[in-house]
């Protein structure tokens, strides 16, 4: 799949080898679910937009060497939307969800700062500190195609990962 990536995409990766790569919700909710058991993820109420070969595009993406970043942000979207589920799999998505938030950097933007972005009506706070980390150099990976707009029209590096999809 990933042998398939178009030539921005690829160079979009190159360029930030060094600099990062940062997942949005969706997607750090996604990777923290099929880590645990690919077929929970039609079965979470949060995941089940995805599917197992999106989450086996995304390990692959995630394979290639970057490191990998997020805000606290995102992180307490993240967990959030991960606890919106019934039953004993609450306790294995947390414990997999700290394995995978202390292997992770985390880049600090204060809320002050961040609602001063002209976009922070349009993302809100944990979009708008992925918009932050793309001007500080980083390359986001979303879903949200508002949100990669606005960063590739502010000079900054998005890719959506719904192309991505469609490629795979």
């Amino acid at each position: 799949m990933v042998g398939q990536l178009n030539l921005e995409a690829e160079r979009l990766f190159d360029r930030h080898r060094q600099s990062g790569i940062a997942l949005d919700t969706n997607l750090l909710l996604l990777w923290v679910v099929g880590a645990i058991d690919r077929t929970l993820i039609s079965r979470h109420k949060r995941a089940a937009g995805f599917t197992i070969e999106d989450y086996e595009l995304l390990a692959s993406l995630l394979s290639r060497g970057h490191s990998q970043l997020t805000t606290p942000n995102v992180l307490t979207e993240t967990i959030n939307l991960l606890m919106q589920t019934d039953g004993p799999g609450q306790s294995a998505l947390v414990h997999e969800f700290i394995r995978h938030v202390v292997r992770i950097r985390e880049s600090y933007y204060r809320s002050s700062e961040l609602v001063t972005v002209p976009h922070f009506p349009l993302l809100r706070l944990a979009d708008t500190s992925l918009f932050r980390a793309a001007q500080r150099g980083r390359l986001v990976i979303s879903t949200d195609f508002k949100l990669c707009g606005l960063i590739n029209a502010g000079g900054g590096s998005a890719i959506n990962f719904n192309h991505l999809r469609s490629i795979g």
